[in-house]
């Protein structure tokens, strides 16, 4: 592996087929080129940069970048940014030569910012793999990235539950809570509208989880779960999955004393686990005391009683021009305010 040669591809990977071959291989649905759909929502167009040995794909990171077209031509430069929502794709044969490939990916990533220009740049990892790093000041916001095992039996799995989780399935089971994979959305939504509601909650809008499961389920990358509780609609959990491993990507619940809010999660544990994958990612959990007692209390004591390996994640921010990052962020308050 001495002579390794990266390059972009704006839009479109050069083949779409060896592109989400690599994907596929990763287990890392974030770089599949159907979460385009979900990105244009916001002006974002994709770029692909590929790494190759002697003509083979051997890693590969896809990042997004935006331009206001809002704005007039002379001024459009402030609104220019950058965002990656997950590590690389590195093939399996060769992750012992991962330094070599993001020394590779950044130098070229590094070529097309000095003709893009972006202002700011974003960087988050989703899997808990080392992100892609530059020569830049950057700010980083470090979080844990949680995921269950799949590979031994589900009675295995559930067996190492904390005591508040297997209570709760306990009781789900004897108030006979269903759960069950759907295709209709209504009822989905309508948890979400309630739960924003809510003092506190935040969440995707319908319109965003429309188009993500639009442009991820026709492609096999997504479900939708549903627990009922007394013929109503009580919890709900969207999953993406690509590979070996699936993602806890939405969900919220009613609060009914009826053990859905566990109970969803250990179904859809278990139907993943029957299907061959080995990884489920509950997502973002704390990592130390951040006093953010909702996050630290709620959520992650949540996905804690799954007994879930927590590995590092970051959110790295690189400023390229601090000033006109500034500007931007006023104009965007303007913006949204009229």
């Amino acid at each position: 592996m001495n002579e390794l040669t990266s390059q972009y591809y704006p839009f479109d990977p050069p083949d779409l087929n060896e592109w989400e071959d690599l994907v596929n291989l990763c287990g890392n649905p974030y770089q599949s080129v159907h979460f385009n759909d979900i990105e244009a929502i916001y002006g974002y167009v994709p770029i692909y940069f590929l790494c190759r040995d002697k003509g083979e794909l051997i890693g590969a990171i896809k990042i997004y970048f935006y331009e206001s077209k809002k704005l007039p031509s002379l001024i459009r430069s402030i609104s220019k940014n950058a965002h990656v929502i997950s590590e690389p794709c590195i093939h399996p044969k060769y992750t012992d030569k991962a330094d070599k490939i993001y020394e590779s990916l950044v130098k070229c990533i590094e070529n097309y910012f000095s003709i893009f220009k972006p202002v700011s740049f974003t960087f988050k990892t989703s899997l808990g793999l080392l992100p892609l790093t530059f020569n830049r000041v950057k700010k980083e916001n470090t979080y844990g990235i949680a995921y269950v095992e799949l590979k031994k039996s589900y009675e295995e799995t559930h067996a190492t539950f904390g005591s508040n989780a297997r209570q709760e399935c306990r009781t789900a089971i004897k108030k006979n809570v269903k759960v069950e994979k759907t295709e209709k959305l209504d009822e989905a939504l309508k948890l979400f509208d309630y739960a924003r509601t809510l003092p506190g909650f935040s969440s995707a809008s319908n319109r965003h989880l429309q188009t993500y499961f639009n442009a991820l389920n026709k492609n096999g990358m997504c479900d939708v779960w549903i627990a009922w509780f007394e013929n109503k609609p009580v919890s709900t959990v969207w999953v993406t999955k690509k590979g070996k491993h699936c993602f806890y990507e939405y969900g919220t619940s009613i609060r009914t004393n009826s053990g859905a809010g566990y109970f969803i999660h250990a179904e859809v544990m278990k139907y993943y686990s029957q299907l061959g994958f080995e990884k489920y990612y509950l997502g973002q959990v704390a990592l130390n005391p951040i006093n953010n007692p909702k996050f630290e209390q709620g959520i992650t004591f949540f996905k804690k009683q799954f007994n879930p390996i927590i590995l590092k994640g970051s959110k790295d921010e690189y400023l390229f021009s601090p000033i006109k990052n500034v500007i931007w962020k006023k104009l965007i308050k303007l913006m949204t305010k009229k």
